[in-house]
């Protein structure tokens, strides 16, 4: 069911560093055209973005949408398609990431991380490659984060350097991720850890986000 005027919606774009999540009220539809008054500015969208529009009672599908122009509260933007509304604000999927992080002390943390996200090719901030530890490829992700499977036990709120990529592509984005869970892994040796990205280039996330609609349309046929 599409969405008729007056009616509230929930907003979520990974185009830029940070995810916008927002709520929103559909003003008016027309022929696939949202005019949607949200609840924060989202002046910073920028035009041609994608974003996913769904609804707070999960009654529909979700809207797949391009921004077409912002002003402060008012966000207009067209219907792309749709896909079927799944059970998480943001799906999270299993598959194939080449990834690796480094443990750095947090005491030295900022200073360290603040060159590598700048792309500091010193040894010192890069680290040799045995202090790098590559999870299995297989793991649960999703533009806000991931969660694998690793040998180390790592507390939380501990902060890790993060190399990331996607299949298909050469790229590899540096980035920096916060531990937000940590326990045994109820499926064998080891432990299983959930990282969300503190820092993530915005290209990072796009790949990602064009991972998880591609996936949910191969799962959805």
């Amino acid at each position: 069911m599409l969405a008729t005027a007056t009616e509230s919606i929930e907003i979520v774009c990974a185009a830029g560093a940070v995810p916008f999540l927002a709520r929103g009220r559909v003003r008016r539809q027309n022929l696939g055209t949202y005019t949607i008054d949200v609840d924060r500015d989202a002046s910073h969208l920028p035009a041609g973005a994608r974003i996913i529009l769904s609804y707070p009672d999960g009654r529909s599908d979700r809207i797949v949408a391009k921004v077409d122009s912002v002003a402060g509260n008012e966000l207009v933007c067209s219907q792309q398609q749709l896909r079927q509304r799944e059970r998480r604000e943001f799906p999270r999927l299993h598959g194939g990431l080449p990834i690796r992080y480094r443990r750095v002390p947090q005491a030295s943390f900022t200073g360290t991380a603040a060159r590598w996200l700048r792309g500091s090719t010193d040894p010192a901030i890069v680290g040799a490659d045995d202090a790098w530890v590559h999870p299995g490829r297989f793991m649960n992700y999703s533009v806000t984060g991931l969660r694998f499977r690793t040998d180390d036990e790592i507390p939380l709120n501990e902060v890790l350097l993060i190399e990331l990529g996607v299949p298909d592509r050469d790229e590899r984005w540096r980035c920096t991720g916060r531990c937000v869970f940590s326990g045994a892994n109820p499926d064998g040796e080891g432990n299983v850890i959930a990282i969300e990205f503190t820092v993530i280039p915005s290209e990072a996330r796009a790949a990602l986000t064009d991972m998880t609609l591609e996936a949910q349309a191969v799962l959805l046929g």
